[in-house]
């Protein structure tokens, strides 16, 4: 009796269950054959509600000159010509001639609408910083707090994003600056979860560089925690006049002048520039490496250059690095470690400063006049101005 039950029981389920299927199966076949043959062919007739959706997401007016759809494989595909948003004054902030997407199944199973991809064409964008240090992009503020990042957070979670033959120009209020255009601007990004990739090509003015090439990779969901998000940066260039861009960005000290070609990872952790490590070939570059040591004026500098941020300090290497400073002294190529940090073994107790040196070619002449420029505790200063070693190792 019991046996026949459980059998009766399994029966009924498993109807059940091809029963929920078939429906489920007969509910998506009714939405795809309605989009495809219904929605989408005169998905026209609903340009002022998607216009009045969009400019209601992003909080700015909205124009759209004409509104495609069609069916793309798998997936509805919508097409937006001459999309517009304009800024406070009524005018063009964002000039998109064509925008392609397809809809992504996703947006069925998350309750919220996802694109299987965005892919722009020939867009015109600007990007305002005004003199309260308020950025703006396509004339909506950018922010990291509240429902300003919602937007940002939203397009983190689209596969796939891409902007080819784009024309950006930044106009900075703040510094008083010229407005500095960047054209040929092709941009590409990709997310998966928390991992984001994004490749960006361009073209700035000819006596800043030649073509930028500069790609990342990033581990982070929201732009209102970017204390936890860490990654690389990946730039190469084939010229450029660092000095020329003091006008739109605020140069590290470390390495404030120089002209030349140069190929670097830079490293973010926490949030916060963490390491650097460069490729140079760099003439007349100026740098400082601490609060107490004099600014170092280099004619020539070629290698690898490499430094990060340690526990209590910082680490400074080289390999291959050859230079020719102003004052005459020459190193030749060289692989240099100099790590200094400090640490605090109580309270009460004062700190104690740890300094680390290694060289695989010591010029002991090179490196004394190296050390007034490195940001070495006064105890080891004192003893290399003491012994003033000399010769080559």
């Amino acid at each position: 009796m019991t046996l026949r039950l459980f059998k009766h029981r399994c029966s009924w389920l498993m109807r059940a269950t091809l029963m929920a299927c078939a429906f489920i199966a007969i509910t998506v076949s009714v939405l795809v054959i309605a989009t495809r043959y219904w929605l989408l062919p005169d998905i026209e007739r609903f340009h002022e509600k998607i216009t009045v959706t969009i400019a209601s997401a992003i909080g700015n007016p909205v124009t759209i000159g004409k509104i495609e759809g069609e069916w793309r494989g798998l997936q509805p595909s919508i097409k937006l010509t001459d999309l517009r948003i304009l800024d406070a004054q009524k005018q063009a902030a964002l000039v998109l001639p064509s925008i392609s997407t397809r809809v992504s199944w996703k947006t069925l199973l998350t309750g919220e609408l996802r694109l299987a991809s965005i892919e722009i064409d020939g867009a015109e964008l600007l990007i305002q910083r005004d003199v309260n240090g308020k950025i703006f992009v396509a004339g909506i503020p950018v922010s990291t707090h509240g429902s300003d990042s919602q937007l940002t957070n939203w397009l983190l979670r689209q596969p796939h994003l891409s902007a080819s033959n784009a024309l950006v120009v930044w106009v900075d209020d703040q510094r008083e600056a010229s407005a500095l255009v960047l054209q040929q601007v092709n941009v590409r990004i990709e997310n998966s979860l928390s991992q984001h990739r994004i490749s960006l090509r361009a073209l700035p003015p000819e006596e800043l560089a030649t073509p930028l090439d500069i790609r990342g990779e990033f581990i982070g969901s929201d732009v209102a925690k970017l204390s936890e998000w860490q990654g690389q940066v990946f730039t190469h260039i084939d010229y450029t006049d660092v000095s020329a861009w003091k006008s739109w960005l605020n140069l590290p000290r470390e390495f404030s002048h120089g002209r030349g070609a140069l190929r670097g990872w830079v490293g973010v952790q926490g949030g916060k520039l963490a390491s650097i490590t460069a490729d140079l070939d760099l003439h007349d570059v100026t740098t400082i490496l601490g609060d107490d040591v004099p600014e170092m004026v280099l004619l020539d500098l070629r290698g690898r250059a490499a430094w990060k941020t340690v526990e209590g300090g910082l680490e400074i290497s080289t390999k291959n690095l050859a230079m020719r400073m102003q004052d005459g002294v020459e190193l030749s190529p060289t692989d240099f470690y100099f790590r200094t940090s400090q640490s605090v073994q109580s309270e009460n107790a004062a700190q104690t400063a740890s300094n680390e040196l290694r060289a695989n070619m010591l010029q002991f002449e090179t490196l004394v006049s190296l050390a007034n420029f490195l940001p070495l505790d006064a105890t080891l200063r004192s003893q290399l101005d003491r012994y003033g070693p000399r010769g080559r190792v």
